[in-house]
């Protein structure tokens, strides 16, 4: 197993948990990092920047590989196969935030035809066994089923974390007034 670092100099390292070897530094990223994912063999990473910005790196190290712009929270599936992620429809100036589209499957390559699922606004997570994901949507943890669509409100809250296929951890979430 893995454990992925950001540096305050931008700089990503990949840690090998089980003794704690440095196995790689991937890139100076102009932009912070703010979500990653490994791929399920380990052998690639995939970057959401603050940039918005979608991308892939080995994780030996090597050149990034920029898969889109105007998009954030990217995650591979359990299978490999898939990468979800939020598609932004750019920064609204009137409100000081990114407006995000939705939630959008496709191949891992970047190449392969999007499938719009949903709208979300932020941190999406995949269940273990690839069938759901959990997402946060206006303070709210919600789950949509990947081969239907349906979506169903589980929570107030936010940064969903699957224990287990049965199991969402959820970050409590109060208004202030």
């Amino acid at each position: 197993n893995f454990l992925l670092t950001v540096l305050e100099e931008h700089r990503t390292e990949v840690f090998e948990t089980s003794t704690g070897a440095r196995v790689a530094e991937l890139s100076e990223h102009a932009d912070r990092v703010r979500a990653s994912s490994f791929s399920p063999d380990g052998q690639t990473v995939l970057f959401s920047s603050e940039g918005f910005f979608l991308e892939t790196v080995s994780s030996a190290g090597g050149e990034v590989t920029r898969l889109h712009g105007d998009a954030a929270w990217g995650a591979y599936s359990p299978d490999g196969e898939t990468i979800s992620f939020l598609n932004s429809l750019g920064y609204n100036v009137r409100v000081g935030l990114w407006d995000y589209g939705g939630l959008v499957l496709e191949d891992t390559d970047g190449r392969g035809e999007q499938r719009h699922l949903t709208d979300a606004e932020d941190h999406s997570v995949w269940s273990p066994d690839g069938t759901r994901i959990a997402f946060e949507w206006k303070s709210q943890v919600r789950i949509v089923d990947v081969a239907t669509g349906s979506v169903t409100k589980v929570a107030i809250g936010v940064r969903p974390a699957w224990l287990d296929d049965d199991t969402l951890i959820v970050e409590r979430y109060e208004a202030i007034d």
